[in-house]
């Protein structure tokens, strides 16, 4: 809204949005009448809190995780009109999906998934963590990230867990295990970290565990 009075006023702008953030703007915009917006955002994510003066007063906010629990409160009588923004995985929309269906069936719900970047929907580490973790006799998934509370790390941690590896999330040089699992092998993986960080994070795994990584072939 504010930025609609900027551009009334001639003010020049330079508007150069995310194009999955704007995707989920139009979703939330798009919400036809007679329909509840259900929309998969995190509430900790910046663009949850810049996007609350257009979410509908009646959408559901949910993850991954709290769905069946937030969609209690879903209308009887409306059909569902979903949107889901950035990094979560495809078959976490599938799962909703699927449930809101179960809940409700023979209403025209609408689905989109415009909101999910390419990092999510392409051929990438989420379909690489399951092939390593055969391949390799992998027991545990070193994270090196900067928070737990990011999307993107949060999508590694489930997708890890998910395939019966342990994820070891490693924040600095501190989180580093002392020693490696007695079964399995170790993977390393980084998040979105500042380069000098994850550089001195693994600087340090290979000074302290070179010769393991040697001898178990990990």
């Amino acid at each position: 809204l504010e930025l609609e009075e900027i551009k009334k006023k001639n003010i020049p702008t330079i508007d150069k949005i995310c194009p999955w953030v704007k995707f989920l703007e139009d979703d939330i915009r798009s919400v036809p009448e007679g329909y509840q917006s259900v929309i998969m955002i995190d509430t900790f994510h910046t663009v949850y809190r810049n996007f609350q003066s257009i979410i509908p007063k009646d959408a559901i906010i949910i993850n991954e995780k709290n769905y069946r629990d937030q969609l209690k409160d879903l209308d009887p009588d409306k059909p569902v009109y979903f949107s889901v923004y950035a990094t979560f995985r495809e078959k976490d929309c599938d799962r909703v999906e699927t449930y809101i269906q179960s809940l409700y069936p023979g209403k025209l719900h609408i689905f989109s998934r415009k909101g999910l970047c390419a990092w999510s929907t392409k051929q990438n580490i989420l379909e690489e963590i399951p092939e390593a973790a055969e391949k390799e006799n992998l027991s545990e998934i070193w994270i090196i990230c900067n928070s737990e509370h990011n999307r993107s790390v949060l999508t590694l941690i489930n997708e890890t867990a998910e395939n019966n590896i342990k994820p070891v999330l490693i924040k600095t040089v501190k989180d580093i295990p002392g020693e490696l699992p007695k079964k399995g092998n170790v993977g390393i993986l980084i998040a979105p970290v500042p380069y000098h960080r994850d550089k001195e994070i693994t600087d340090e795994i290979k000074r302290r565990f070179t010769d393991d990584f040697k001898e178990s072939g990990a």
